[in-house]
């Protein structure tokens, strides 16, 4: 799901695996990994959550997650390092027009993303410089994924 307002991506060299590994050794560590121990770490902060820094220099929110099983919700924190912050429309434009394009077997275009936005989306049109801004992020993306682009 893909929200409608602002979200942070990471785009390192870690993979979520890693990621994960490094973060339960530090709550390991901290004698906070366990559900009901990690619970009480979480309820310790003033904000409800906390902010780990891992290897990379990466930084992550950690808050207490919503089912039993997975009590440990983690994402990107704000302007951590190797990651970009997206609106969720201008993703969710850029995916859209690149699938509608593959289908018609035709290059994305302002024109398409306008018709796929206003069509299937339900947003207003762009302009040529929004349009470049969420292409070049489609570019990046590609990039770090090493996707031809």
């Amino acid at each position: 799901m893909l929200g409608e307002s602002q979200f942070d991506m990471y785009c390192g060299k870690l993979s979520p695996e890693e990621i994960a590994t490094e973060l339960e050794e530090t709550l390991r560590a901290f004698r906070a990994y366990e559900h009901g121990a990690y619970a009480r770490w979480v309820e310790s902060s003033n904000q409800l959550f906390w902010q780990l820094t891992i290897s990379d220099g990466s930084e992550w929110t950690l808050r207490l997650g919503d089912t039993g099983e997975h009590y440990v919700h983690i994402h990107p924190s704000r302007h951590s390092r190797h990651t970009r912050r997206l609106k969720g429309n201008h993703l969710r434009t850029g995916l859209s027009t690149l699938i509608m394009a593959a289908m018609r077997s035709e290059k994305p275009s302002l024109p398409l993303m306008n018709e796929v936005r206003a069509n299937y989306l339900g947003l207003s049109r762009v302009t040529k410089p929004l349009a470049r801004e969420i292409f070049a992020t489609l570019n990046e993306f590609a990039e770090i994924a090493g996707i031809p682009h």
